[in-house]
């Protein structure tokens, strides 16, 4: 007897793509830590010592969201930005982010002719950051969120696709994060963050939370930094 051939639905083979790639992003956020790593002292703009701090980061990593997105719950997030800003004289920063969650599967209560899902956020609110440290810098903050979601059909033609969106959804909430900047050489940084988003909305009449968990790497550039306060200690 011949065996049946088995076939791999387009969307599994997409989905197997999507990890690789994830796999293949990650590795340079977990390399260059420990490769580029720097304790210089940070610089001081002599004109101004009190410019704000700034950090420009892109992001990306993981997000988790409700049981009601069924397997679209674990979804790969690619950040398109995370601005920071201290204002002179200022104990906190004001920050924005905007970030985009995609998987190849459909939340529970999703119309089945649908080709993928995603999700999407963009943050702002105020940050502190604990920058007397040399080698870390900590961070929490929070503030108000534009979580929304969709569902995407993508329609195969020759030689290109087509693609519009059958579903979507947005709503406002509060969002928290935390997380940390490990300083690079030439005023480079790493990082992680950690966010969570909530916000309700609706999907073919039943109640889905749009919000979520996010786990990000963070790789970017830093500068207007003030001198670090001197040490009391002896």
């Amino acid at each position: 007897m011949e065996k049946e051939k088995t076939r791999i639905s387009p969307d599994r083979d997409c989905n197997r793509r999507w990890k690789r790639l994830a796999i293949a992003t990650l590795i340079p956020f977990l390399w260059m830590p420990a490769t580029a790593y720097s304790e210089s002292e940070f610089k001081e703009e002599e004109s101004s010592p009190g410019v704000p701090t700034r950090h420009v980061s892109y992001i990306f990593g993981y997000k988790h969201l409700s049981s009601q997105w069924g397997q679209a719950r674990n979804q790969t997030v690619f950040g398109i930005v995370d601005f920071d800003i201290r204002p002179h004289s200022w104990p906190v920063s004001v920050v924005t982010r905007m970030a985009l969650g995609y998987s190849g599967a459909l939340p529970i209560g999703a119309d089945p002719s649908a080709s993928f899902s995603g999700s999407w956020d963009i943050d702002a609110g105020l940050r502190h950051e604990w920058t007397r440290f040399k080698t870390i810098q900590p961070f929490i903050g929070g503030g108000v969120a534009l979580v929304g979601a969709s569902t995407t059909v993508q329609i195969r033609t020759h030689p290109g696709a087509f693609y519009y969106q059958n579903w979507h959804e947005m709503t406002t909430g509060p969002f928290l994060e935390a997380g940390f900047y490990l300083p690079l050489r030439n005023n480079w940084h790493t990082g992680v963050l950690v966010s969570y988003t909530r916000g309700k909305g609706q999907i073919n009449g039943n109640g889905i939370e749009l919000g979520g968990t996010q786990v990000a790497f963070l790789i970017g550039k830093s500068w207007g930094w003030k001198r670090r306060m001197p040490s009391t200690t002896h």
